[in-house]
């Protein structure tokens, strides 16, 4: 691999993505916006991919998904990685999961979902087709849309907001 495009969902400013239910009633005054944090993520990410690998990154976060998908195929990625966090009406759903298009996003998939299982400890959501993402069929390299958690629970939300989580 040489280049890989980091894909921050949303766009801040713009569309705020998921974001965490506040709960006083507990003490928890966590506010999450998902377009925030994932962009953290990405850049994170791209920082660790350069400095481990000697290999470039990008990373692209807008709203409008022609843009985002043009932008990995200009820059020759390799590889397309969309990060997302996931959210759900009852706060105990959790785990990770990781979506992909094609044959080559599905590998690319069972790599990525295996190493944060690994890495997270996290309940195993799997990996599953999904033919309806844009960002997923737009792109000339395989590509993959990664679920790194449930920012609508409570216990995921808050282990997300450590640092070491977004490190590793």
């Amino acid at each position: 691999m040489k280049i890989v495009a980091f894909n921050a969902g949303h766009d801040v400013g713009v569309d705020p993505g998921a974001v965490s239910p506040i709960r006083p009633e507990i003490g928890d005054y966590i506010y999450t916006e998902e377009a925030k944090y994932v962009l953290a993520v990405a850049k994170d990410c791209k920082e660790l991919w350069e400095n481990q690998m000697g290999q470039k990154g990008i990373v692209i976060q807008d709203d409008d998904l022609g843009f985002v998908c043009q932008a990995s195929n200009d820059a020759g990625a390799d590889v397309f990685v969309s990060i997302h966090c996931n959210s759900f009406g009852q706060p105990s759903a959790n785990g990770v999961e990781t979506l992909y298009f094609s044959e080559s996003g599905k590998e690319l998939a069972s790599i990525m979902q295996n190493e944060l299982l690994y890495r997270c400890q996290r309940y195993n959501r799997g990996i599953k087709y999904r033919g309806d993402l844009w960002v997923l069929k737009g792109t000339d390299a395989p590509a993959i849309l990664v679920e790194i958690g449930f920012i609508s629970n409570p216990a995921e939300e808050a282990e997300m907001n450590k640092e070491s989580f977004k490190r590793d």
